[in-house]
């Protein structure tokens, strides 16, 4: 289904299963580190109403004492199970969020990502990296679906993951990895694994920004055509390994972006990318850099 040879698809299964099973330093799986994250969103969400029901004899369920005088009285008049007690029952609230949750990961194919850091090349460590990211979001769709949290429109609160990546700065150099979407299926984890294991040779952030900001335009004026209000919260995460094509560039499109409602992260990858941080920290959009894959974690429940 990925139009990948047989052969190949087995040996890019057998690198995904290698990725599932990354650990961090104490031991614990990434993807199990991060799906708790994105659990703590869902029980966060959750309180509790207390309901209390009597007066109750024990025998007809009634747990706490409430009514002493009452059950003395009962006790001194020879009635072995005085109607004094009331039972709690407990309900759960889950306030209502945004209308949905969407997450656009671009991915850097630029030549220099083919530099090694610590035994590891770049574009190794980007591609396992944005995979964990997606099966962790994909996991936490199906916890969402489980729970049932509800948003604002009254419907089953969602969460949507889509994946580009760049191998110039022209349109015809961004690649689709995985179309917008709940599911991150079999084929979407080869056709994304092949596709970041393919490398380029310039920078193409600011025309991979453009794509993203064109896709959510386009979505929001469908909805608006339909009389829909529009209120999902988008999240474009920008990987990279230092400095973008044009910086003036990115601070516009982050800025356009925001226009939409939707928040620009640059995560730059291992340390030589030290200059993300402060490239990607505007008035729009936020910067980070990760040393290494045990920092996604981190990097992830920041923001």
């Amino acid at each position: 289904e990925a139009g990948i040879e047989l052969k190949e698809a087995r040996d890019i299964v057998r690198e995904i299963t290698e990725a599932e099973n990354t650990t961090l330093k104490n031991g614990r799986k990434v993807t199990d580190a991060l799906s708790q994250l994105f659990d703590m969103i869902v029980d966060s969400r959750k309180s509790f109403k207390q309901e209390y029901s009597g007066p109750l004899k024990k025998r007809e369920g009634g747990e706490n004492i409430t009514d002493i005088v009452g059950h003395y009285i009962g006790t001194i008049a020879n009635e072995p199970d005085p109607k004094s007690r009331e039972k709690e029952k407990k309900y759960d609230l889950i306030e209502k969020l945004m209308s949905g949750f969407d997450v656009h990961i671009i991915g850097d194919k630029s030549g220099s990502m083919t530099e090694t850091i610590e035994g590891e090349s770049k574009w190794k460590t980007q591609r396992r990296a944005e995979y964990l990211i997606l099966s962790a979001l994909h996991r936490f769709e199906e916890k969402l679906e489980r729970s049932g949290v509800q948003s604002l429109e009254d419907k089953s609160l969602d969460v949507r993951s889509a994946a580009i990546s760049f191998r110039g700065d022209n349109i015809k150099d961004i690649d689709s990895d995985k179309s917008l979407g709940k599911k991150f299926l079999s084929k979407d984890k080869v056709a994304l694994w092949k596709s970041l294991t393919k490398q380029g040779s310039g920078n193409g952030d600011v025309t991979a920004l453009q794509v993203v900001h064109q896709q959510i335009e386009k979505e929001i004026k469908e909805a608006e055509a339909s009389n829909k209000q529009d209120k999902r919260l988008r999240i474009i995460i920008s990987m990279t390994d230092g400095y973008p094509d044009s910086v003036t560039g990115v601070h516009q499109m982050a800025e356009k972006l925001g226009e939409l409602g939707a928040v620009v992260l640059g995560i730059g990858l291992t340390e030589t990318a030290k200059a993300v941080r402060q490239i990607y920290t505007t008035e729009h959009s936020l910067g980070d850099y990760v040393k290494d894959i045990n920092d996604l974690p981190i990097l992830v429940a920041k923001y």
